[in-house]
């Protein structure tokens, strides 16, 4: 269903020279999640349990056979860790303007839908697919 990536470094820099992530991010499936934490936070680590059950994965069944390609790519990037954290911070404060972690930016045929905050499977699923709000 879903395909988890990390942000690399270049997409981070994009980000920091253009405002708005790299094509290759944005456009990587016809609806595109970016969830940008911190390594710390609850929330985040409450994400991550259930995109990990959301995650495209093989059918255990016949390992062989590889389901069909995910129709939502969601990045990733815990950003306190990395060497451009306050720079990316001012990014997501100031520009973005958004204070609270996880931050979500959603996107849909690479264009911003909206962006929010924490929130549930059902209502991510919803906003990535056009039928709710983040």
């Amino acid at each position: 269903m879903i395909e988890r990536v990390t942000l690399k470094p270049q997409h981070v820099r994009h980000a920091l020279e253009h405002y708005e992530f790299p094509d290759e991010v944005i456009k990587a499936a016809p609806a595109v999640a970016v969830v940008l934490s911190q390594s710390w936070c609850p929330q985040w680590l409450a994400m991550q349990n259930w995109l990990g059950e959301l995650e495209h994965k093989r059918d255990p069944a016949d390992p062989g056979v590889e389901q069909p390609a995910p129709d939502i790519a969601v990045w990733e990037l815990e950003y306190d860790g990395t060497p451009y954290f306050r720079e990316f911070m001012t990014l997501k404060e100031q520009v973005w303007g958004n204070r609270l972690i996880p931050y979500v930016r959603y996107y849909r045929e690479g264009r911003l839908l909206e962006a929010g905050n924490y929130t549930n499977a059902e209502r991510f699923l919803a906003t990535l697919r056009g039928n709710g709000a983040a």
